[in-house]
């Protein structure tokens, strides 16, 4: 994280930061996050596929999470560039939608990134800030399992 911070105007990340929540004592909790500005998604993912210090990071983490079966990740990707942008109101939620969607950002995205599910939903859980609340999707997955 800090690589990128320092040195990522280079390889088109404009800024990065590590983030970790911590409640109201102070303390950290068991919720961290990174916040980067990419120049595009290619230019993220040729330093993700690159990187030595990116690399040891992932495959030192596959070998910790092959064996956790509950564990979710999430990912919120924002494009700016409106010519990158894509919206169809055609397409309605379809497990033939989301085959489609798996296998495109499976061709785009590192061999490690493509998700193992795609879920639709209405609507993400936001503040007025629009900070994405991941906690509450952890605690709708708790509920459903």
């Amino acid at each position: 994280m800090d690589f990128l911070r320092d040195n990522g105007q280079p390889l088109g990340c404009y800024s990065n930061r590590f983030v970790r929540n911590i409640d109201l004592d102070g303390n950290f909790l068991d919720v961290s996050y990174n916040i980067g500005h990419w120049r595009s998604i290619e230019k993220l993912e040729r330093w993700a596929e690159s990187h030595p210090t990116h690399l040891r990071i992932f495959v030192t983490f596959f070998r910790v999470a092959a064996g956790l079966k509950k564990l979710r990740l999430y990912h919120e990707v924002s494009v700016s560039d409106a010519k990158s942008q894509v919206f169809n109101s055609q397409y309605l939620p379809s497990a033939d939608l989301a085959e489609t969607l798996r296998l495109h950002v499976r061709q785009r995205l590192a061999a490690h990134a493509p998700p193992r599910e795609v879920e639709f939903v209405k609507q993400l859980p936001k503040p007025p800030s629009g900070k994405l609340q991941r906690f509450i999707l952890r605690n709708q997955e708790i509920t459903k399992q």
